[in-house]
């Protein structure tokens, strides 16, 4: 048995607890954790939440090779949450994300694909940034940790297992702080592009949050090139500026040609666009009124922006401003510090300056701050300073591990016990995902997919009108479509009144027409057929 033991030490320390080794294991990890997750929820993973399905537009509109898609005919019916139908129908988000999901539909036919793809980058990229300032053997433990953390987030590891989550923004942030060590140790040319990298995914996926975690990073590269006199301007210009801005452009002229092709102006964001023509809320706090001057065209998407303009109305009240605060920080400290021993090594890194203590404490400042700007709060917003905060809490952890007591380990003991708080929430999320399975096929999202499905296996080309209940839920919303709206097998479209209703049938009358009522979130549904 010892020399079993002996041997294997032997392979984990030559095999896994080296540079390229930590980075295959991070990457293997979450690529493990985002399937089973995933997978757990349902197959093929139906999307649940209103952004999800926006972004799978974008993947769809990627995948077949285009920017934007031209407005549908009869658009009003197919009008919908977070999607713009003018100037052209398209997905309000900023593109990164669907790019990766638009490669996994690409690679496998499946969207969820690219979720494992950035999750296992994700994973990699953390373990790279680490292995800037520390050892293998930490680097590994602080990029296991911070998966630990993110598969435990609520409701159900929604981070690596669903089509909103926040890990290509998380690459980025990575990518961005690690590129910068290495830019100011070693000036290579690999270096520069992976910094100007990060710096793209996060400008193409969050740019707010991404910004301000930019912003240390970004400052440290500029005084490196102003005050390392030892480099030549020579070496600077061909290993980092060159490479730096052909990375960065390619990324800032993609952004700009999807503005182009979606608003109509290469400068305005699809989503500023789309708030315009829809929110009642500006995205920031007091920096506008409520609009309340917009009209809409169904009752629905009316309901959930009212609802919204009063939630926001009150969390900007006196009273509601402060409330709002403890909350948002009750939520970020719950994410980002699992218990006492997580806050035990915060302030131990705090105690302790290290290289790079600036860069990190500087990121999640900005971030925890910001957060406070924005009129809405989810925990995946602030995935861009989950790498900083990779990094404070793998040294914080190295600082305890030193610490002892009457030659009693105490440190070491409490390293053991952070790694074990974080890995059992995440233990238990997996065992509830796969313990609701069987009971969520009732839920109105598995519904909706096993109708397209079944409409899809018995071919033809199909238009099913959804009429909503007065019980019916906002956020359980059911008409969204693919990108390629003529050529779907299955249209979905808002019933509206019975003379829109007629005209729609009209003009899709080579497709065979359902209606289906909706009134409640479970099923099950049923399709009732109105015209052969």
């Amino acid at each position: 048995m010892g020399q079993l033991i002996a041997r294997y030490r032997t392979w984990w320390n030559r095999a896994v607890l080296t540079k390229r080794g930590v980075v295959v294991t991070s990457a293997a990890c979450g690529l493990a954790f985002a399937v089973a997750v995933s997978v757990g929820r349902g197959w093929p993973v139906p999307p649940q939440v209103h952004d999800e399905m926006s972004y799978l537009l974008g993947a769809d509109t990627f995948a077949h090779g285009r920017l934007s898609n031209p407005t549908p005919p009869l658009w009003e019916h197919f009008e919908t949450f977070h999607e713009l139908m003018r100037p052209a129908y398209a997905s309000k988000y900023l593109p990164a994300p669907a790019l990766f999901l638009a490669a996994g539909q690409l690679l496998t036919g499946y969207p969820i694909v690219g979720v494992w793809i950035s999750s296992a980058l994700m994973c990699a990229a953390i373990a790279w940034m680490l292995l800037g300032w520390v050892r293998p053997r930490w680097a590994l433990w602080g990029t296991l940790t911070t998966l630990f953390l993110i598969v435990a987030v609520p409701p159900n590891g929604y981070w690596i297992a669903s089509y909103w989550g926040g890990t290509v923004a998380a690459l980025g942030g990575a990518l961005a702080v690690g590129g910068a060590r290495r830019i100011v140790r070693d000036s290579t040319a690999g270096s520069a592009a992976l910094f100007a990298l990060g710096l793209g995914l996060l400008v193409l996926s969050r740019p707010f949050e991404g910004g301000l975690v930019a912003i240390p990073p970004v400052v440290s590269v500029a005084w490196w090139l102003a005050r390392r006199h030892e480099v030549t301007w020579r070496r600077k210009v061909r290993c980092v500026l060159v490479p730096g801005a052909v990375v960065l452009g390619a990324a800032g002229a993609f952004l700009l040609a999807v503005n182009y092709r979606v608003t109509g102006s290469a400068y305005r964001l699809p989503y500023v666009e789309y708030d315009g023509q829809y929110s009642l809320v500006p995205t920031f706090r007091l920096t506008a009124a409520p609009n309340d001057s917009l009209a809409y065209r169904n009752g629905e998407m009316e309901a959930f922006y009212q609802q919204k303009r009063d939630e926001a109305m009150h969390a900007n009240s006196a009273d509601g401003v402060v409330r709002d605060t403890v909350e948002r920080f009750r939520q970020i400290t719950d994410f980002l510090a699992p218990g006492i021993v997580g806050l035990l090594i915060v302030l131990a890194a705090l105690s302790f300056p290290f290289a790079g203590f600036r860069i990190a404490v500087a990121g999640v400042a900005l971030v925890l701050l910001g957060s406070l700007a924005v009129t809405w709060y989810l925990p995946h917003y602030i995935a861009p300073l989950l790498g900083p905060w990779a990094l404070l809490l793998t040294e914080g952890a190295r600082r305890l591990h030193l610490l002892a007591a009457r030659r009693y380990r105490v440190g070491a003991a409490l390293v053991r016990v952070m790694f074990l708080l974080a890995m059992l929430p995440s233990c238990g999320t997996l065992v509830r995902v796969w313990q609701k399975r069987a009971d969520s096929r009732e839920l109105w999202y598995v519904q909706r997919h096993a109708l397209a499905s079944s409409l899809t296996a018995g071919g033809g080309r199909h238009l099913v009108l959804v009429s909503y209940g007065p019980s019916h839920a906002p956020e359980q919303e059911w008409v969204y479509n693919p990108a390629n709206f003529e050529e779907s097998p299955v249209l979905w479209a808002r019933s509206l009144s019975a003379e829109k209703d007629a005209a729609l049938l009209a003009y899709f009358r080579d497709r065979v027409a359902w209606r289906v009522a909706v009134d409640s979130m479970r099923g099950p549904f049923h399709l009732i057929r109105t015209r052969p």
